[in-house]
């Protein structure tokens, strides 16, 4: 049994998102896409509830990513400090 990875796609406001974040927190922040959501979305985010129901979100530090799963694809919709959320 293998590890499944899963494509991920943008939304077109996640590079406005990114450039709002610093240095050291963005690396880690795109880790974690390209290693844990990338590798095992289901296990690593957690599910969101009421009408946000099919969305995920994990959580870096301070901020959190957006996303939904759709076969084996990923869209991250939003990168986004708590404070904002």
């Amino acid at each position: 049994m293998g590890i499944e990875k899963y494509s991920i796609r943008y939304h077109k406001d996640i590079p406005n998102d990114l450039k709002k974040i610093e240095g050291e927190v963005k690396k880690r922040i795109q880790a974690s896409l390209l290693s844990k959501i990338q590798m095992n979305p289901l296990l690593l985010g957690d599910p969101l509830r009421s009408t946000l129901a099919g969305y995920r979100r994990l959580r870096v530090g301070d901020y959190r990513i957006i996303y939904q799963i759709d076969g084996d694809i990923i869209f991250v919709l939003i990168i986004v400090h708590k404070r904002n959320l």
